[in-house]
């Protein structure tokens, strides 16, 4: 399926196939793995929750910045 053919689901439709897709990734999650790229980011990320000098941004913020 193509963007374009995507494009001109309704929203609903859109969504549906969304819940899907995410449905099948949790089935298959034992086959998926992280790109190598991830680790040390996620590692930083815990680092700063841990260490305090994470930066939180509340939804409306980041709604604000777009």
């Amino acid at each position: 399926m193509t963007i374009a053919e995507i494009k001109q689901l309704s929203h609903r439709d859109r969504l549906t196939l969304m819940e899907q897709l995410w449905e099948s990734f949790q089935q298959d999650d034992e086959n998926l793995t992280s790109p190598d790229w991830h680790a040390p980011i996620v590692e930083n990320r815990l680092n700063t929750i841990t260490d305090g000098t994470a930066e939180y941004v509340s939804l409306d913020d980041i709604r604000i910045r777009k």
